[in-house]
């Protein structure tokens, strides 16, 4: 069996369908369709092996900012070539099945199987809710006529898939609304691959505590940076209490919005931006943070949203404190510090109660690595070869 998958310009889910790669190309044959892009770095890092066919664009996709991020004209021309290389690949007959990511991968994938006028079925992969995130990037289609169109395309397209993936029971909910087939929906969240954490363990209880703090994602507004940065200066204002803070991480509001913000609230000397990074680079920033934190706010895109990083956190043995959203309450149990999202009250509270329990973070160190075998591909890969037999 042979499927196809397409590799998403955003480095979350990049990252996403490497892992899913370098699990099932342990089972099957895999071909992975990517746009030859400065930010895929994460691409580098697909095992070698003859079960894995990489084809790439021949136009490389070079993102210079934030605007051309989101710039459909700046991928056009790549998406064509995937479109050309998917379906002659499929004319050939060398696929059983696509797995596809997004709704971009979905069209490409669509496209390409009415050009071969083939039967292939298709296996759909979404990372997000697709409406809300687009009314997050473009505010100006949220009115009622851009929103009746996105909702007839999204159901429209969706009557192509034999079966969806999904990274949350949120996501799956949203999806089961927009069906007109009643297509099987299934939840695969962001699982980490545990054969390929750097072999370090974290002894938090046994070096200083520096009150270090780190944040690793991407900084659109819903992440709640503002919130932390809020959350910083209370503590360090009214109580005295002084946090560094650590930022690994693009794109969004921009790095440069945040630099900005720290220097309104005055606590720009605590706080430090990385910018991106390489992901093989964040393994050492988690390893040397007395606590990794993610702040997420909750409203419409993370109530269907995973934390993708926290299975990383877990497996890596890292003190995690989350606000309580998607399935956070299910990864943490026994094994980290949950506060209410979209206060900053809260999450003062969190970080004072977190580091007043730090003589406690060795065996939460401990029960955090025993959790992540619950959330890796390793244990979960079986279940997804058994769905692509089901669509054959």
């Amino acid at each position: 069996m042979v499927c196809a998958m397409n590799v998403p310009a955003a480095k979350a889910s990049s990252i996403r369908v490497v892992n899913q790669v370098n699990t099932i190309s342990k089972a099957t044959k895999v071909t992975l369709f990517s746009f030859n892009s400065n930010l895929q770095d994460s691409i580098k890092t697909i095992n070698k092996s003859d079960n894995i066919n990489h084809l790439q664009t021949k136009s490389e996709l070079v993102y210079n900012s934030l605007h051309e991020y989101y710039s459909l004209r700046k991928r056009l021309i790549p998406i064509f070539q995937i479109i050309w290389l998917l379906s002659k690949e499929i004319k050939n007959s060398k696929f059983n099945l696509i797995h596809c990511h997004t709704i971009e991968g979905l069209l490409i994938s669509i496209i390409a199987k009415v050009l071969s006028n083939s039967k292939i079925p298709i296996v759909c992969d979404m990372h997000g809710p697709f409406i809300p995130e687009i009314l997050n990037i473009w505010p100006k289609s949220n009115n009622l006529v851009s929103k009746f169109f996105l909702t007839f395309f999204e159901k429209f397209v969706y009557t192509f898939v034999d079966s969806f993936i999904v990274t949350s029971r949120g996501l799956k909910e949203y999806i089961e609304n927009r069906l007109i087939l009643n297509q099987s929906v299934h939840i695969f969240h962001d699982y980490v691959v545990l054969s390929e954490i750097p072999n370090r363990v974290k002894k938090s209880s046994q070096k200083k505590v520096n009150n270090n703090l780190v944040y690793v994602g991407t900084l659109k507004d819903y992440q709640g940076i503002d919130i932390l940065l809020r959350a910083l200066l209370i503590l360090k204002s009214k109580y005295n209490k002084i946090f560094n803070l650590i930022i690994v991480g693009d794109r969004g509001l921009g790095k440069d919005f945040y630099v900005k913000r720290t220097d309104e609230l005055g606590i720009s000397n605590q706080v430090l931006f990385t910018g991106m990074v390489k992901h093989s680079q964040i393994w050492e920033y988690l390893y040397n943070a007395d606590v990794v934190i993610s702040p997420r706010l909750r409203n419409k895109i993370t109530e269907s949203g995973f934390v993708s990083q926290i299975p990383e956190y877990l497996a890596a043995g890292c003190v995690i404190l989350a606000t309580d959203i998607s399935e956070c309450d299910k990864m943490l149990f026994n094994c980290g510090y949950l506060v209410e999202p979209n206060s900053e009250d809260a999450l003062v509270n969190g970080i004072m109660e977190c580091f007043a329990d730090h003589k406690n973070w060795q065996e939460i160190s401990i029960n955090a690595r025993l959790n992540a075998t619950k959330w890796s591909w390793e244990k979960h890969v079986d279940r997804l070869l058994e769905l692509y037999r089901a669509n054959l």
